[in-house]
């Protein structure tokens, strides 16, 4: 058989699919990497004992405090947040130096046997996830005489849907440290890629978006930090994010608190939202799709609000932090029109 050459040399290297070719080229290397992971012989390997085993299926003790970092309704203060999955993991599993002699099924069994731990010691400490005078409805059921006898006054029943809500919500966020911790790199999402230490504070806050899903009367403080974390996504018009968490949302955290009421009951628009006013109104036409008609209208009335502000401290001459927003309120006065048209849209097919 002899080489090919010239012209028809050319034409075969140009028929052939790069693109597909580069796939297959990926596909073949991602192979590779699996076999060579699944020959890995690993000396001694750690292998837990049924003891082991039935001991991470049992509560772990003296971690109440740490479930009450997992209240949406209440600010714990306890200095542990920013290690409360390190904490939990380690109070399980203890201080594992043999997760390098795990192989990816016994860090499974493991992982699948903790979490019925976690699920128990989640339960017997639900009671901290609630504020004071506060049961769920089972324990109203079972206490609601011992309650009265002891504080003199009968209790509010929360539905035990909220609780299932938290605690699946609990499962899924400690099913993800996991996979961190034990290094299951199969299961991990892709954005925590480094040690658990390196992620507590977004896992934290990832579980209270999540909890925003399905709680309606979540502590503002929680609220807040979920606002400004996309206030700052919409300062950098960075909106994916924001239109795939908004809409499951129960509290709307774009306009809330935006129109405020003082102790006279008149409304009004605290100096320190102006600025993220005019960036929601800057950015209209790409959030205008996750606002409902209510929000639209609370959107009117901060103008109407803001307006009426600017118009004073032009008419009476005194100093106002609404007049160093002028450039802003310039550029987006036109939004008030566009607000509108959407709250009639809204409204029409409602």
């Amino acid at each position: 058989m002899f080489m090919k050459r010239g012209k028809q040399l050319v034409e075969e290297l140009k028929s052939i699919n790069k693109s597909e070719l580069k796939k297959q080229i990926k596909e073949q290397i991602g192979e590779e990497k699996r076999k060579k992971e699944q020959e890995v012989i690993i000396e001694n390997p750690y292998r837990p004992t049924k003891k082991t085993i039935e001991r991470l299926k049992s509560e772990i003790e003296g971690v109440g405090y740490l479930i009450t970092v997992f209240s949406p309704y209440k600010v714990s203060g306890v200095n542990s947040d920013k290690k409360v999955f390190s904490t939990l993991l380690t109070k399980l599993f203890g201080y594992n130096t043999t997760i390098k002699r795990m192989e990816e099924g016994t860090k499974k069994d493991l992982i699948v046997a903790g979490i019925e731990g976690l699920q128990k010691t989640f339960y017997i400490n639900r009671q901290r996830l609630l504020l004071h005078g506060k049961m769920f409805e089972k324990d109203f059921l079972e206490n609601r005489l011992e309650y009265v006898m002891k504080n003199g006054e009968e209790a509010e029943e929360v539905s035990e849907s909220v609780y299932d809500f938290l605690e699946q919500q609990f499962i899924e966020i400690m099913k993800e440290a996991m996979y961190i911790y034990f290094d299951v790199k199969e299961s991990r999402k892709s954005k925590y890629k480094l040690g658990l230490s390196y992620h507590s504070d977004a896992l934290l806050f990832q579980y209270r978006i999540s909890c925003l899903t399905g709680i309606d009367d979540m502590n503002d403080y929680f609220v807040n930090e979920i606002q400004r974390y996309f206030a700052g996504k919409i300062y950098r018009a960075m909106f994916d994010e924001l239109k795939e968490v908004y809409p499951k949302c129960k509290i709307r955290f774009l306009t809330y608190q935006l129109v405020r009421e003082n102790e006279k009951n008149e409304l009004y628009v605290h100096e320190y939202d102006y600025e993220g006013f005019f960036k929601i109104c800057e950015h209209f036409e790409q959030l205008k799709e996750l606002f409902d008609a209510e929000e639209l209208e609370t959107l009117l009335n901060a103008w109407l609000l803001i307006l009426d502000v600017y118009q004073k401290a032009i008419d009476l001459k005194v100093e106002s932090k609404i007049l160093k927003h002028s450039e802003s309120l310039a550029a987006s006065l036109e939004t008030i029109e566009e607000i509108m048209d959407e709250l009639e849209s809204k409204k029409e097919n409602k």
